[in-house]
């Protein structure tokens, strides 16, 4: 709590304690528990332990002690949670409104069954909480239909504090939303003193993240709340992006041997890495091409397709070519070495390698990676306007799509700008005056826009705003924002076409130009739409959906 400096609550969190492999994560069995129908089980058997635990606590330490829950859209949707819940609850004392459930923004919609199932809940007394709030896109109306009491801003806000334009703005505007709403706000990701101190002062209530602790034991949890917190000291990173608190570095560990695949992905975890893991090279060029890891270890004795060819063709592709790839070698010194760095391999370590040797080479490489990353960027970025070029959109979309397709994500949309009139104001002010008025707007239409979507200039005085996670509603309200802030603030007004693409319709399994026909066919509705929209005269919208133009 940012109010009385006490440890107020936890968030649950799910591990398998496997007797060969040690302790797992949730990505590491709980896809195979979804398919094979046991999450429901599974839940069931952990939540009553949760809120016993709850109650254990609260008795002894006398004191509202609060546990939050996740839960999955499908969880909410079960006819049997409510039953569940009545259960636990008359089997344990617990103060009310102590225990919450999570659900993440993106599995909210405008929906009224699922508002009259968050009512249910709400009236046996839990709190329901927002998770990675502000990853998403919930209208007001959406966040007004929900019984909400609380809000969690997504660590992202935090961790890119002082490099990502508007970030702290962003945040100042979900509390002062929050506060106006009457729920309160919890800060995610807290991992230095400089963010407490700025979570404390916009009037967060809660905040939590490393600086307070990592995940751990109800034991140790239970010492915790009894002599408060140690601040953990997360390791720095190397060179200008040490400010990127969150992680060290995104990696790909690539490793055919499951006991020794997650044995790294916890070690690098524990040094403040974020892990990625493959099991193949094939799946390993596709985790790196959906994820975009800034580093991949890869195992020199990789089977199947072999850790030289997986190299040869990470370093042959568009999307994964500037990748660093590290080679874990052994056996035959120099010689594994020379074959790693032929194929294409950035550096090569033993797979003996004392671990903070390992996370100092991994550094270097993500320093390297960040500052390439960042000059990429300014090469794909329109020398006149300052956003994205068009080059850099298509590349984009390609990966957008390729990544949303394979979480299963809502949906993108591309939202093709056209500035009305414009001919006219270089005709009569002259070229220069346009090209002031053209940087004016695409600033304009970038500031409208949410920061997960990308703002590209397509061609003269045309822009493409890509949404992406979205459905068409989230899509059609961006528009029409961008419409209202260009009609408010430049001197001008703009026409907008939609185009609509749905995850779930999309097959593209062992078809690699699919991905291409899928965006030309996209941007082609989109420019459709658009000329729906110019025939009705200027500062219009116009929604292409299945091939036919309606407007908006």
């Amino acid at each position: 709590s940012l109010r009385s400096g006490q440890v107020a609550g936890f968030e649950a969190l799910m591990r398998w304690s496997h007797p060969d492999r040690g302790l797992l994560a949730p990505g590491d069995f709980i896809d195979v528990a979804e398919a094979a129908g046991l999450l429901t089980p599974i839940f069931e058997g952990v939540f009553p332990l949760i809120v016993e635990q709850l109650a254990t606590w609260q008795s002894r330490f006398a004191r509202s002690i609060f546990i939050n829950v996740n839960l999955s859209r499908a969880q909410f949707s079960e006819t049997g949670l409510e039953r569940l819940l009545d259960e636990v609850l008359s089997m344990h004392d617990i103060d009310d409104f102590t225990l919450g459930f999570e659900m993440t923004e993106s599995t909210m919609s405008d929906d009224a069954e699922l508002a009259e199932k968050l009512s249910a809940l709400k009236a046996r007394k839990v709190r329901l909480l927002i998770d990675d709030f502000g990853t998403g896109y919930s209208s007001l109306g959406t966040l007004k239909q929900f019984p909400i009491d609380s809000l969690k801003i997504d660590k992202s806000f935090l961790a890119e504090l002082g490099t990502v334009k508007d970030n702290a703005e962003i945040v100042r505007a979900i509390v002062t939303l929050a506060h106006s709403m009457a729920m309160d706000v919890t800060a995610e990701g807290v991992e230095t003193d400089e963010q407490l101190k700025f979570v404390t002062n916009i009037g967060c209530e809660y905040a939590q993240g490393y600086l307070f602790s990592k995940p751990m034991s109800p034991k140790n949890a239970e010492a915790t709340i009894g002599h408060g917190f140690r601040r953990v000291t997360i390791p720095p990173t190397s060179g200008p992006t040490s400010q990127r608190m969150h992680s060290r570095g995104k990696v790909l560990v690539v490793e055919d041997d499951q006991v020794r695949r997650n044995k790294l992905r916890l070690e690098l975890e524990e040094e403040g890495f974020e892990a990625l893991t493959a099991a193949s090279g094939p799946q390993a060029i596709e985790v790196a091409s959906a994820e975009e890891p800034e580093v991949i270890l890869l195992d020199q004795a990789l089977s199947g397709l072999g850790s030289l060819e997986t190299c040869r063709k990470l370093k042959h592709s568009a999307e994964t070519s500037t990748i660093p790839v590290v080679f874990l070698v052994s056996g035959r010194g120099d010689a594994d070495s020379i074959e790693a760095l032929r194929a294409g391999a950035n550096d090569c370590v033993g797979v003996q390698i004392p671990r903070e040797m390992l996370c100092a080479r991994l550094d270097s490489q993500v320093a390297i990676a960040r500052a390439q990353s960042k000059l990429r960027r300014l090469a794909m970025t329109d020398e006149l306007t300052g956003v994205f070029s068009r080059r850099f959109l298509f590349q984009a979309l390609r990966r957008a799509i390729k990544s949303g397709n394979r979480r299963e994500t809502t949906g993108l949309a591309a939202v093709l700008i056209d500035v009305d009139h414009f001919k006219h104001v270089n005709d009569t002010h002259g070229h220069i005056a346009g090209d002031r008025e053209l940087r004016l707007i695409a600033r304009t239409i970038d500031e409208a826009t949410r920061e997960t979507d990308l703002v590209a200039r397509f061609a003269g005085e045309e822009f493409v705003v890509m949404v992406q996670d979205c459905s068409l509603h989230g899509a059609e309200t961006v528009a029409e924002k961008i419409r209202e802030a260009v009609r408010e603030h430049c001197q001008t007004t703009v026409s907008i076409g939609i185009a609509y693409l749905e995850h779930a319709i999309l097959d593209l399994s062992g078809d690699p130009d699919g991905i291409d026909a899928v965006i030309a066919a996209l941007l082609r509705d989109a420019e459709g739409a658009l000329d729906q929209a110019k025939s009705r005269g200027p500062d219009q919208i116009a929604i292409a959906t299945f091939g036919i133009a309606e407007t908006a």
